[in-house]
């Protein structure tokens, strides 16, 4: 038990005051009674690891840290998807293209029109069609909409909001060479953003398990 004053309490007062705190503790839940802890509660320590926090976007439900961590405090309302009128060139296999304008992608909704993707591990080649999102309605189970400037993706995700996790955020984890994803934080963890590892290393939540230190471009 902590202590409450540095010169004691008389017995019965002390036990009178133990009993008036626990009572107000009972009746407010997880309220703080003179800036002592009602005991039981869980202490997050990642609450105390987002200064300066913002939405990402307007109705995203994901909130940016100073610290590079975003964590998803609300379930997505994005902003509506635009279809551009943009028309993109034949790539150099020009048999594999999916499409070259948005209106290409019509096989479900939020259809988008992607050039060839420049990352070192290329999935795509060729122009091909992504589908997005404005909501968590319009993803599959085990996944969550993740909001852009223009409407969003559904992402991998063990977790749908922060209440969901026990002892940290419902955080977003980075691409890698697949795809960015969200998962629980947890007591175990190596590591929280990327600055908590070594030069090289990406600090990810991707395949389940304690987030981890893993070299950057492929976690998992």
């Amino acid at each position: 038990m902590k202590r409450l004053i540095s010169g004691g309490f008389p017995g019965t007062l002390l036990a009178d005051f133990l009993t008036m705190r626990a009572l107000t503790c009972l009746a407010l839940g997880s309220a703080l009674l003179f800036g002592w802890s009602c005991g039981g509660e869980t202490d997050n320590a990642s609450s105390k690891l987002c200064p300066n926090s913002s939405e990402e976007s307007p109705g995203s439900g994901t909130v940016k840290c100073d610290t590079g961590l975003v964590h998803r405090a609300a379930r997505a309302e994005c902003a509506p998807f635009v279809a551009s009128d943009a028309v993109l060139p034949p790539t150099m296999q020009p048999d594999h293209d999916e499409c070259h304008a948005d209106a290409d992608c019509s096989a479900r909704a939020y259809g988008d029109c992607q050039p060839p993707e420049s990352t070192y591990f290329k999935a795509h080649l060729w122009n091909f069609c992504v589908y997005g999102c404005t909501s968590d309605a319009d993803c599959d189970a085990g996944s969550v909409c993740d909001c852009g400037s223009n409407g969003g993706l559904c992402r991998e995700s063990t977790c749908t909001t922060d209440s969901d996790c026990d002892d940290g955020y419902c955080a977003r984890f980075p691409a890698g060479c697949g795809y960015p994803g969200f998962a629980c934080q947890s007591a175990n963890d190596e590591c929280t953003v990327a600055s908590d590892c070594e030069a090289g290393f990406e600090c990810t939540g991707k395949g389940g398990g304690p987030w981890r230190c893993v070299i950057w471009g492929c976690p998992g």
